[in-house]
C-alpha cells in the first residue's frame, strides 16, 4: 500500500514521542502555572462575576431561550406564513433543541 512503509513506521514512532514530549513540557510549563494562579483567584471578586455569568448559559436558561424561540418562529409563521425569519428562528430552535438532546444522551451512554 504504502511505498516505503518500514520508514512510515520509524516517522509515525518519532511523531508520537515528539508529541508526548511537547505535551509534557506544556503541561508543565504552561498548564500548571495557569491552574496555580487560578487557584490564588478563589475567592475574589472576578471569580465571583465569573461563576454569575457561567450560571446565565446554565442548562435550564438555554432550554428555556429554545423554548422561546421555538414558540416565537411558530407564531411567526402561522401569522406571516413560511418567512425567511421564521424559518430562521425555528432551524435556530431546531438546532438548538437536538445538540443538547444529543449531549444529553452521549452523557447518559
Amino acid at each position: 500500500m504504502f511505498r516505503n512503509s518500514n520508514k512510515l513506521g520509524k516517522q509515525t514512532i518519532l511523531i508520537g514521542i515528539l508529541t508526548i514530549f511537547i505535551v509534557v513540557l506544556f503541561y508543565q510549563f504552561i498548564d500548571l502555572p495557569i491552574a496555580k494562579a487560578a487557584y490564588k483567584l478563589h475567592g475574589t471578586f472576578l471569580v465571583t462575576v465569573c461563576k454569575g455569568i457561567s450560571d446565565l448559559a446554565s442548562h435550564q436558561t438555554i432550554m428555556t431561550i429554545t423554548f422561546l424561540t421555538l414558540l416565537i418562529g411558530v407564531y411567526a409563521t402561522v401569522v406571516n406564513g413560511q418567512s425567511t425569519r421564521s424559518k430562521s428562528l425555528l432551524l435556530i430552535a431546531l438546532a438548538t433543541g437536538s445538540a443538547m438532546l444529543i449531549g444529553d444522551e452521549l452523557k447518559w451512554f
